[in-house]
């Protein structure tokens, strides 16, 4: 029989203007100290500062509970949380960034556990208020909404993130997650699952003020049936097997950048591999598939060590699979340095009005495999020659010669 514990039993008052953090932790480590079970959230709206969870611990959040943000910096805390993720210990990004000392503080946090939960209604929501912190990242982050960094067999369903003050989740080094119906309004970044591997996100909504899904060194992602719109990248990210497929990718952004107050919609997919961190490795079988994707300023950012965040291991194979693409505003870059790198697309209609969709350098094989192209567009090459794309379409791309074979992938 599975033991289950009330805030309400502990001291917490729903729809009270006091804080009700000691109560929260007062009914999680008596959990804790059970064996673990269920933590149970009844409804009502409740304000709280740092939680934290531990191994066997189910968060179940009611419905119409509303979990607050308190205003006060000094309610959160990352309970002595080392992450994995190694730039925020880095001198020179500490200073680009403006990191503060405990970047991962966050309303909920675990680490180095496993068999943890989060389940909510599905109107149960967690706020974040956009709290501010002058001392923050860019000088006005606050802390994020979630933090699970090491934890093995994480489950989170069915809850919204609203107005996350940095990342919405950060997700870091954890282990066998199963992540649905979710939808995530405003604020930051919605996933950060850097070093993290076998992961499957399905059936969520984002409509995020900064990239929808992002970290370097992922292993193993599935993404299904998911809704992505974001003032900023849709997906930045680099790792091996990572695949999105039957979902609908549009922008511009609902909501705003904060920093930037822009709400265009940056890439679909912006690599991300960074010096600053060892534990990495060539990235490579990265593909959307089955994809509705329109309205963004450019369909890809590869410009390997152009800049820092895409100063790390190189990406190998990038492919796009019975996917339809419209309405492009710019020229996407994939550009390698002379690093071999494959770009695939197989059997991929776009619906373009641009002169030139791809540009690309040496080192770039771009292969259309049975494309259509609805208006004509072009490819340039690495010497600046540029080829016509229209019609229906199945080239090779490489080192600026032109071939009509297909490959497979």
């Amino acid at each position: 029989m599975t033991n289950r514990f009330n805030v309400g039993d502990y001291g917490a008052v729903a729809n009270s203007n006091a804080i009700q953090t000691e109560a929260f932790q007062h009914c999680i480590n008596a959990c804790r100290d059970a064996g673990g079970g269920e933590v149970i959230v009844p409804t009502g709206a409740y304000i709280i500062g740092s939680i934290q969870l531990f191994s066997n611990i189910s968060l179940i959040l009611q419905k119409s509970v509303h979990l607050i943000a308190s205003l006060d910096l000094k309610d959160y805390s990352d309970f002595g949380l080392k992450s994995t993720i190694a730039y925020y210990d880095d001198p020179d990004y500490v200073k680009l960034w403006h990191l503060p000392r405990h970047y991962f503080q966050a309303l909920i946090v675990a680490h180095h556990a496993e068999n943890i939960q989060i389940i909510g209604a599905n109107d149960a929501l967690i706020d974040g208020r956009n709290l501010q912190n002058p001392e923050g990242e860019e000088g006005f982050r606050g802390p994020m909404t979630i933090v699970m960094s090491q934890v093995k067999r994480l489950t989170l369903s069915g809850y919204r993130v609203k107005n996350a003050a940095n990342w919405s989740h950060c997700l870091d080094d954890c282990q066998d997650l199963n992540i649905s119906r979710i939808a995530i309004i405003a604020g930051h970044d919605g996933f950060n699952l850097h070093h993290s591997q076998a992961i499957r996100i399905s059936e969520c909504k984002f409509a995020t003020g900064d990239d929808c899904l992002a970290g370097y060194d992922i292993h193993d992602l599935l993404v299904d049936h998911c809704y992505f719109n974001t003032a900023c990248n849709v997906t930045r990210i680099g790792g091996t097997n990572l695949k999105i497929e039957h979902s609908q990718i549009t922008g511009p952004g609902e909501y705003p950048h904060l920093s930037k107050g822009t709400f265009t919609t940056h890439a679909l997919f912006k690599y991300y591999a960074i010096n600053a961190d060892a534990r990495q490795d060539i990235s490579d079988q990265i593909e959307f598939n089955d994809c509705e994707i329109s309205q963004l300023n450019r369909l890809l950012d590869y410009q390997y060590q152009a800049t820092i965040m895409q100063s790390g291991p190189e990406l190998k194979l990038l492919r796009f699979v019975d996917s339809r693409i419209r309405d492009i505003q710019q020229t996407s870059l994939f550009k390698s340095q002379g690093v071999k790198t494959t770009l695939y697309f197989a059997r991929t209609t776009f619906d373009v009005d641009l002169p030139i969709l791809l540009a690309i350098d040496a080192g770039v094989t771009v292969i259309f495999d049975q494309c259509q192209f609805v208006k004509a567009t072009q490819i340039q090459l690495a010497d600046g020659t540029k080829y016509k794309l229209a019609g229906r379409v199945t080239k090779k791309f490489k080192n600026n010669f032109v071939s009509n074979e297909s490959s497979q992938f």
